[in-house]
Order: structure tokens, then sequence, then C-alpha cells
């Protein structure tokens, strides 16, 4: 599982360069309230796999100029992974919550991801340490710079996903960082959902 993780995570959020072998293409996703949130696709033709990506920061300092060693920024990542060009919900779904952090504090090693879902409670268990995506060039991670950064996820159903999305109210806590999902990091989560169950191939070049 460690390898898997490394491995996606590295083939989706390596940047700028890219092999010759990766067709990528990367969806914004803007709501009114501007909150970031990317969807990136991207074919690997040497392992025949296509990985589709929801990259959404949840919590950001007040102040985008000023990070202050009290603060800390959260975001989240699902990863679905496909044989062949195609894109469906079949696919092998990993969840990740990554945290940034200015201060020097001791940074837990893997640990559950505790999620409430209105009424209803989920446990992310079997949560590996992901450094690939503490050192990524994901949408969190390029906000700011000089700052310390954790990352832990693990194999998620797909059906547990969308139990989150058609929630009104969503919590989650790692350890000891808590916060809580926006409605539109909620809407953001469903058009991601949506576009992988209603995938359209991109058309060919002419």
């Amino acid at each position: 599982m460690k390898i898997l993780f490394a491995t996606l995570i590295l083939s989706v959020f390596t940047l700028p360069a890219l092999p010759q072998n990766t067709e990528t293409k990367t969806k914004p996703i803007y709501t009114r309230q501007k909150k970031y949130g990317v969807i990136i696709e991207r074919y690997d033709k040497f392992k025949d796999e296509t990985i589709v990506a929801w990259d959404q920061v949840v919590s950001m300092p007040s102040n985008m100029q000023i990070f202050t060693s009290t603060e800390t920024s959260i975001g989240i990542v699902n990863l679905v992974v496909n044989s062949g060009k195609g894109v469906n919900a079949s696919g092998k779904n990993l969840f990740a919550v990554k945290v940034v952090t200015k201060s020097r504090v001791p940074l837990f090693d893997a640990k559950p991801i505790y999620i409430i879902a209105d009424d209803g409670r989920m446990v992310i268990e079997n949560t590996e340490r992901l450094r690939e995506l503490e050192n990524a060039s994901s949408v969190l991670s390029t906000a700011f710079s000089d700052t310390y950064s954790l990352a832990v996820g693990a194999e998620l159903k797909w059906d547990d996903l969308k139990k989150i999305a058609a929630s009104k109210s969503v919590e989650m806590k790692v350890d000891k960082f808590e916060f809580k999902l926006k409605p539109e990091h909620i809407e953001n989560l469903k058009a991601y959902i949506s576009y992988v169950e209603n995938y359209v191939p991109p058309k060919p070049k002419k």
C-alpha cells in the first residue's frame, strides 16, 4: 500500500517538469468564495493507468501574506486510480489529509482520520505517513514557503466518499487537528464525484 500511494502521489503532483509519457489535464474549481480547489487528471501510457485527483484546501491563514507560527493550513486530497484511459468510480480510491504549519512542532506519525458526516461517523484506519505528498507541489504546498508539512492517508470506499459529499455538515480530525468542511468545499467534492462518475473522454487531437 505504501509503495502504491507513493507512486501515485509522485505521478500526479510532481511539478513542473512532466515526463513525455504522461498526459495531464487540470480543471480549477472556483466557487463564489473563490476557495482553492482543483481536479487533476493524468494518464501514464507505460503503466496504462489514469489517475484523477481532487486537491482541496479547507483551512487557510486569516491573512494570506502573513502565516504566523500559531496558524495551521489543512488540505484534502483524494485519488481515483483506473486501468487504461477510462475513468470511473470502480477504481482504487485513496484519501489523504495534509497539514501545513509554520512552527517546528513535533509532527505525528500516521494516525486514523476521524469523520463525522451529519449524524454518521466513520474512521479511516491503517493510514500511512505520506512524505511524497508532504513534499509535492499540491495546491496547499505551493501557497506558502518556509513551512512544515504532514500528510497521512489510506484507502477509502467510494460509497463512503459519496456519503461525505451528501452530508450537510462534515467534521474531520487527525491527531489534534480538527476542521470542518465549508459548504463550498462539499460542493467541490460533489463536482469531483460527478467528474469521475460522468466522465467524458477528451476529444482526440487532430
